[in-house]
Protein backbone atom coordinates (compact mmCIF):
# COMPACT_ATOMS: atom_id res chain seq x y z
CA UNK A 1 0.00 0.00 0.00
CA UNK A 2 2.97 2.30 0.27
CA UNK A 3 3.00 2.44 -3.72
CA UNK A 4 -0.49 4.04 -3.74
CA UNK A 5 0.70 6.65 -0.93
CA UNK A 6 3.52 7.53 -2.62
CA UNK A 7 1.52 8.04 -6.34
CA UNK A 8 -1.05 10.32 -3.87
CA UNK A 9 2.21 12.55 -2.12
CA UNK A 10 3.28 12.53 -6.17
CA UNK A 11 0.02 13.84 -6.87
CA UNK A 12 0.03 16.59 -4.28
CA UNK A 13 3.42 17.70 -5.23
CA UNK A 14 2.38 18.09 -9.14
CA UNK A 15 -0.57 20.38 -8.23
CA UNK A 16 1.58 22.80 -6.06
CA UNK A 17 3.96 22.72 -9.52
CA UNK A 18 6.71 20.71 -7.50
CA UNK A 19 7.14 18.48 -10.78
CA UNK A 20 10.58 16.91 -9.59
CA UNK A 21 9.02 16.03 -6.04
CA UNK A 22 6.40 14.18 -7.71
CA UNK A 23 8.71 12.53 -10.39
CA UNK A 24 10.61 11.07 -7.60
CA UNK A 25 7.31 9.50 -5.72
CA UNK A 26 5.71 8.23 -9.31
CA UNK A 27 9.15 6.96 -9.85
CA UNK A 28 9.08 4.73 -6.29
CA UNK A 29 5.09 3.73 -7.02
CA UNK A 30 6.06 2.44 -10.07
CA UNK A 31 8.76 0.38 -8.97
CA UNK A 32 6.70 -1.06 -6.52
CA UNK A 33 3.72 -1.38 -8.21
CA UNK A 34 3.82 -0.92 -12.14
CA UNK A 35 0.54 -0.23 -12.48
CA UNK A 36 -1.00 1.67 -15.38
CA UNK A 37 -1.89 4.39 -13.35
CA UNK A 38 1.08 4.83 -12.13
CA UNK A 39 3.65 4.43 -14.48
CA UNK A 40 1.39 7.61 -16.31
CA UNK A 41 1.64 9.31 -13.77
CA UNK A 42 5.85 8.85 -14.10
CA UNK A 43 4.88 9.46 -17.80
CA UNK A 44 3.58 12.78 -17.20
CA UNK A 45 6.01 14.06 -15.03
CA UNK A 46 8.75 13.11 -16.73
CA UNK A 47 7.69 15.00 -19.99
CA UNK A 48 6.57 18.10 -18.01
CA UNK A 49 10.67 17.86 -17.03
CA UNK A 50 11.44 17.17 -20.43
CA UNK A 51 13.21 13.94 -19.77
CA UNK A 52 11.52 12.50 -22.76
CA UNK A 53 13.40 8.50 -22.98
CA UNK A 54 11.95 8.37 -19.46
CA UNK A 55 8.27 9.35 -20.47
CA UNK A 56 8.51 7.54 -23.58
CA UNK A 57 9.78 4.17 -21.53
CA UNK A 58 6.64 4.87 -18.74
CA UNK A 59 4.13 5.49 -21.88
CA UNK A 60 5.12 1.89 -23.83
CA UNK A 61 4.79 -0.26 -20.82
CA UNK A 62 1.07 1.44 -20.16
CA UNK A 63 0.49 0.51 -23.53
CA UNK A 64 1.86 -2.86 -23.34
CA UNK A 65 -0.59 -3.65 -20.53
CA UNK A 66 -3.21 -2.22 -22.24
CA UNK A 67 -2.71 -1.68 -25.73
CA UNK A 68 -6.53 0.87 -25.98
CA UNK A 69 -5.26 3.04 -23.19
CA UNK A 70 -5.53 6.41 -25.27
CA UNK A 71 -3.82 8.77 -22.85
CA UNK A 72 -0.91 7.00 -22.81
CA UNK A 73 -1.11 7.02 -27.09
CA UNK A 74 -2.08 10.78 -27.16
CA UNK A 75 1.05 11.54 -25.14
CA UNK A 76 3.34 9.69 -26.99
CA UNK A 77 2.10 11.11 -29.93
CA UNK A 78 2.92 14.69 -28.15
CA UNK A 79 6.41 13.03 -27.60
CA UNK A 80 6.98 12.23 -31.02
CA UNK A 81 5.76 15.82 -32.42
CA UNK A 82 8.15 17.40 -29.90
CA UNK A 83 11.01 15.52 -31.42
CA UNK A 84 9.59 16.31 -34.88
CA UNK A 85 8.74 12.92 -35.49
CA UNK A 86 5.69 13.77 -37.18
CA UNK A 87 5.00 10.27 -38.95
CA UNK A 88 5.55 8.82 -35.75
CA UNK A 89 3.28 10.82 -33.74
CA UNK A 90 0.24 10.64 -36.89
CA UNK A 91 0.67 6.79 -36.60
CA UNK A 92 0.37 6.35 -33.14
CA UNK A 93 -2.67 8.40 -33.65
CA UNK A 94 -4.02 6.58 -36.15
CA UNK A 95 -4.23 3.50 -33.78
Amino acid sequence: KNHIARNSLGICYAKIGDIPKALEEFQLAAKENPSITFLYNLGSASLRLGDHKQAKDAFLKCIQQDPNHVYSIIRLAQLFELEGKLTEAQNWLKK
